[in-house]
């Protein structure tokens, strides 16, 4: 049985560096999450989770040998066409991700910083 969650609000509040980070990498075009729908899942060696576990059955046979982590988002943006998420437990790491066809978001890749994040766009 596979049970989704009801929303998450967002914490909304950022550095000084990493409001400078979004200016100057990204201009106008990102956006603030405030709010999101569907759970969050980080793909990792270590991950317990299987692909169909978070996302729903799959023919594609390299989907089928990933693992995950579910984690739960703090703050979020949409950076160009991308969602970029860390978490509580760790607020330098952000993840780059997109919201899968199953309505939960999936992230692929991280880095060690917004700004880092931001200039792999």
């Amino acid at each position: 049985m596979k049970v989704y969650s009801m929303g998450l609000d967002l914490c909304v509040d950022y550095t000084v560096e990493e409001k400078e980070s979004l200016k100057d990498y990204a201009g106008n075009d990102y956006e603030v999450m405030t709010h999101i729908e569907g759970d969050s899942f980080v793909l990792c060696v270590s991950g317990e989770l299987s692909y169909e576990q978070c996302f729903g059955a799959t023919d594609n046979a390299y989907s089928n040998r990933q693992h995950y982590e579910k984690v739960i988002p703090y703050r979020m943006l949409r950076v160009f066409s991308y969602y970029l998420m860390n978490t509580k437990d760790d607020l330098n790491i952000w993840y780059r991700g997109s919201k899968n066809q199953s309505g939960n978001w999936e992230y692929e890749c991280c880095s060690d910083s917004l700004k880092e994040a931001i200039e792999f766009l």
